[in-house]
């Protein structure tokens, strides 16, 4: 919870700077990069909150003396696969979640708007992400998010 929260900080903090590349990227205007950094921000101050909330969920039985409980676990390794369009809002998105629920990830940005997401990962980083729990990869679409589809250790995508 606290790096998930650091790493929303430092995001806000670098919002100036990591908006400014995204719009380089993408063409969106500066006011837009900016704007999708800071909502990308959001993820991992959300997600950092919902690991401190109480995890399991208990439901009533149809056998009035017992009840169901659920509970979440990790699934293993998220790989997420991100388009052009919101490559940062969308790979938060997806890398927040994870990392809240234990996973760990690899992450394959957009061949056309990779590098605002590598400050995404710097962020992780700089707010004390061990080294392997978040892992960015480079390349054509094609073959590496194949690779990951057909993988057999990937848990989710």
């Amino acid at each position: 919870a606290d790096i998930l929260w650091r790493t929303y900080e430092l995001i806000l903090e670098r919002a100036d700077e990591i908006g400014a590349l995204l719009s380089l990227e993408t063409g969106k205007l500066l006011s837009e990069g900016i704007g999708e950094t800071r909502f990308s921000a959001e993820y991992f101050r959300w997600f950092s909150e919902e690991i401190r909330r109480p995890q399991g969920e208990v439901f009533a039985s149809e056998d009035r003396s017992r009840k169901q409980l659920s509970i979440s676990r990790p699934i293993g390794v998220a790989a997420t696969l991100t388009p052009w369009n919101f490559p940062l809002s969308i790979q938060a998105r997806k890398v927040a979640p994870a990392l809240a629920a234990g996973c760990t990830v690899v992450a394959r940005p957009s061949e056309k708007a990779p590098l605002a997401v590598g400050e995404l990962f710097r962020a992780l980083v700089d707010a004390g992400l061990p080294p392997g729990v978040a892992n960015l990869i480079y390349g054509p679409a094609s073959i590496q998010s194949n690779a990951l589809i057909d993988h057999d250790g990937i848990g989710v995508i």
